[in-house]
């Protein structure tokens, strides 16, 4: 690259006393570097502080939202990149006009004036400005390295994050073939089924499962039970949650026991009909986590489930 013999031709112009037109050149050099530099501190420690925030911050975000934002700050890195290398050829185009005035300004014997404002401006002067502009042409160079890395790293997660979605779309694309005949078997009343953030969730009504008030399971909720361990045996990768829910009559702290002890129920028939215990884990909401208003009677029918959330193993590191 040519800006790596910008030190040499430098160097070669404190050999002799520089005249005046030039150190006004350096200067103005410098100064424009100095807003270079000023600007691509900045973006730096912007793009920095987004790479903090997202890593520390966003750990549990689904895969799309992660997807979209690892995109968003690729583009944002490229465009600072392509600036700075802009920045350089500015550089590069300004040195060599430098340059061609300092030969054309040596060519012509000193007048009086220019050996005064020569005597005036000392040698040593004009080495440091030309010091200060290769700190800052390194500086520069120093910049461009960090953003080709960091778009290097975004690239690689971009492909990985790729890859997580394409697998998760794979499983819950099994999921969805493994339970379609068992939500043919029961009304939607009973056992539903719906999607939300790369997550299955089937829903099984109070009534197909339990007696009021209680958590044994009866004969009938102990077959649907049988039915949906048997769809998802094919699926060891999966991660289930049981989720037991009531509505909000009665006491508050009763419903909360009451929808752990249902859930637990069903993770414990669960586990007898094939299920790895290490698949399973059992949560009770109680009347907190509602479908439907509990001012209705059918708000209410909604919110008396019990809920088997299943998670593709792309996304189990993202919590529950």
């Amino acid at each position: 690259m040519r800006i790596a013999f910008f030190i040499i031709p430098i160097l070669l112009l404190t050999m002799s006393c520089v005249p005046q037109r030039q150190y006004a050149e350096l200067k103005k050099e410098n100064q424009r570097m100095s807003r270079m530099l000023g600007i691509s501190d900045s973006t730096s420690t912007a793009g920095q502080g987004t790479l903090r925030s997202f890593d520390d911050e966003n750990g549990d975000l689904p895969l799309e939202q992660e997807y979209a934002i690892i995109l968003r700050q690729n583009e944002q890195l490229r465009a600072t990149n392509i600036n700075l290398n802009q920045s350089y050829q500015e550089l590069l185009e300004r040195y060599d006009r430098l340059m061609e005035t300092n030969d054309n300004i040596a060519a012509v014997t000193p007048t009086p004036t220019q050996r005064s404002n020569q005597r005036e401006n000392p040698d040593t002067y004009t080495r440091e400005l030309e010091d200060e502009i290769r700190q800052k042409e390194e500086r520069l160079r120093f910049l461009e390295q960090n953003y080709n890395r960091d778009i290097t790293t975004r690239d690689q997660q971009i492909v990985q994050l790729q890859n997580e979605l394409f697998r998760r779309d794979q499983e819950l694309q099994q999921m969805r073939n493994a339970l379609t005949t068992l939500q043919a078997n029961f009304p939607a009343t009973d056992l539903d089924i719906s999607e939300k953030d790369g997550r299955l969730y089937v829903s099984l009504s109070q009534e197909l499962l339990f007696r009021t008030g209680s958590s044994r399971l009866d004969n009938q909720g102990r077959d649907a039970i049988r039915q949906v361990a048997g769809a998802l045996q094919g699926l060891p990768d999966i991660s289930i949650m049981v989720e037991g829910h009531t509505d909000d009559r009665g006491n508050a702290e009763r419903n909360w026991e009451l929808s752990l002890d249902r859930a637990l129920t069903v993770t414990q028939a669960l586990t007898s009909f094939g299920i790895s215990p290490t698949q399973v884990v059992a949560a009770g909401r109680g009347e907190y986590a509602p479908r439907a208003s509990n001012n209705t009677a059918n708000g209410r029918a909604l919110n008396r489930r019990t809920e088997i959330i299943l998670s593709p193993s792309t996304i189990i590191g993202g919590g529950q």
